[in-house]
C-alpha cells in the first residue's frame, strides 16, 4: 500500500485542521453578515456572552504583561456581557469598577461587590485603570477622556460597529486599543455555532416557518 500508518494519520489531521479553520471562518462570516434583526437575537443571547467575555479576559491576559489579578479594571456599561465579564474579572481577584447610567444598575453592582462608576463621573477616574473593557456600542471613549487615559493601560473595545471609541483620538495620544469583535466564533467556534443554530431554530419556530 502506497500510504503507510504515518502518511495517513498525518492526512487525517491535515484534513481535519483545514475543515475546522472553515468552520471557524464560516462563524466568524455568519456573525457579522446575518441582516439586523437575527443578529440583534444572536448578540443578545445570554450564551453568547459567555464566549465573548470569556474571550475579552484571555485578550487582555495576552496583551498585558501584569496578571488580571489585582490590576484596577474598568467596565463600561452594565449589559449582558458587562455583567458577565465584571463576574469573571471580579472572581479572578480585578479591582472591579463597572459604570453604569442607571441609579437601578449602580446599586446592584455594588451589591455584586463591585466599584460602582456613575457616568457623569468618568472622565474624573479614568485615569486610575490598567485595563479599560468597553461594551457600549455608542461614542463614550470620546478625545477629553481618552487624553487622560494611562499611556501604558489597555483598552479593549468589545462592542459592535460603530465601536465606543474615538479610534483616531486613541492613536494620536499612544494609547494600546484592541477593537475585539466576533469573539465568540473565535475563540469558542463550536459553542458559538451552537447558540447561533439554536437561535436560528428559536426565530423560526415564532415566525411559525
Amino acid at each position: 500500500m502506497w500510504l503507510n500508518k504515518d502518511k495517513l494519520i498525518k492526512l487525517v489531521f491535515i484534513y481535519c485542521y483545514i475543515r475546522l479553520q472553515y468552520i471557524i471562518l464560516f462563524c466568524v462570516w455568519l456573525s457579522e453578515h446575518l441582516n439586523k434583526s437575527i443578529g440583534e437575537k444572536i448578540n443578545s443571547h445570554i450564551p453568547n456572552a459567555v464566549p465573548t467575555a470569556e474571550g475579552a479576559i484571555e485578550t487582555a491576559i495576552a496583551e498585558t504583561p501584569f496578571t488580571i489579578h489585582g490590576s484596577k479594571s474598568l467596565v463600561l456599561g452594565y449589559g449582558k456581557i458587562g455583567k458577565l465579564l465584571s463576574k469573571d474579572l471580579y472572581a479572578l481577584g480585578a479591582q472591579t469598577y463597572v459604570e453604569a447610567r442607571k441609579y437601578a444598575d449602580l446599586a446592584m453592582i455594588e451589591g455584586h461587590g463591585y466599584e460602582p462608576l456613575p457616568l457623569d463621573n468618568l472622565k474624573d477616574h479614568i485615569h486610575e485603570f490598567d485595563i479599560i473593557f468597553n461594551t457600549i456600542p455608542s461614542l463614550i471613549l470620546d478625545d477629553e477622556i481618552l487624553a487622560k487615559v494611562k499611556k501604558d493601560a489597555l483598552i479593549i473595545d468589545l462592542a459592535s460597529k460603530p465601536g465606543g471609541i474615538d479610534f483616531d483620538a486613541a492613536k494620536s495620544y499612544g494609547l494600546k486599543v484592541i477593537w475585539a469583535l466576533s469573539l465568540p466564533g473565535k475563540i469558542a467556534p463550536v459553542s458559538s455555532g451552537a447558540i447561533i443554530k439554536d437561535t436560528i431554530m428559536n426565530i423560526i419556530k415564532e415566525l411559525g416557518v
